[in-house]
């Protein structure tokens, strides 16, 4: 049976390095929040004033995942006698150490009055936090994106050059879903010269069924893994 030549792209993809993409998705989501609370961090630093304020109320209220909410309402007077009331999430530590009705820094932009904080710099460490993240993301899925593309080359390279063996379906390996159910599989495989190998991800009409005699194409150095032709196309 001959089968259609896969390109580059469909192998990169088929064979999982698509993830690579979703990857830095993830990354360039992390950079929303991080030039959000650099950014307003950076305005406070430049054109922020620092006012004595007074705190209102103290809350600790038990968020999702039992995890909690610590949080200091205050207010304070702009230059122009205005009255503002904020808000900021603080540490367990910093609540302990506050009293309703006690005088606090409050740190606020002239320009809009409604941007203030007084825990300094706690929104530069959380968007620092969110900028790791955001290059840690991007690393892992540039080296993913380069190792399955590599592997992609490698797996051509075998289409056209490996050596062409004769292997024997052993079983199915069903990759269950989120929801505990399967409706995918690979095929397992030993060839003539007994090395297993395994085919990408099927769904039930292309898989080769057990016991069937399929073709690969291997590397006789036994370098690289060995790829069934039906993943890669008749040589």
């Amino acid at each position: 049976m001959a089968y259609k030549k896969r390109s580059k792209w469909s192998v990169f993809s088929r064979s999982g390095g698509w993830i690579g993409a979703v990857i830095l998705g993830l990354g360039l989501v992390c950079a929303g929040p991080a030039v959000s609370y650099l950014g307003f961090e950076y305005q406070l630093s430049r054109h922020g004033v620092t006012v004595t304020g007074t705190v209102t109320d103290l809350a600790d209220r038990r968020a999702r995942r039992n995890k909690r909410n610590h949080v200091v309402v205050y207010v304070f007077r702009t230059a122009e006698g205005v009255d503002v009331t904020g808000r900021q999430r603080v540490s367990a530590a910093t609540l302990n150490d506050l009293v309703e009705q006690q005088p606090i820094a409050v740190t606020y932009l002239p320009q809009d009055p409604s941007k203030s904080e007084v825990n300094r710099f706690r929104p530069t460490r959380i968007g620092l936090i969110w900028l790791a993240t955001l290059a840690g993301l991007a690393i892992f899925g540039v080296l993913w994106l380069r190792k399955y593309w590599r592997q992609a080359e490698d797996v051509l390279a075998l289409r056209e050059f490996g050596q062409v063996r004769r292997a024997k379906v052993t079983e199915h390996n069903p990759l269950k879903n989120k929801h505990n159910r399967t409706r995918s599989w690979t095929a397992l495989w030993v060839d003539d010269a007994g090395t297993k190998g395994e085919t990408f991800v099927h769904g039930a009409a292309t898989l080769p069924a057990v016991g069937n005699a399929i073709t690969i194409y291997a590397d006789p150095k036994g370098d690289a893994k060995s790829v069934w032709e039906g993943d890669v196309g008749t040589r």
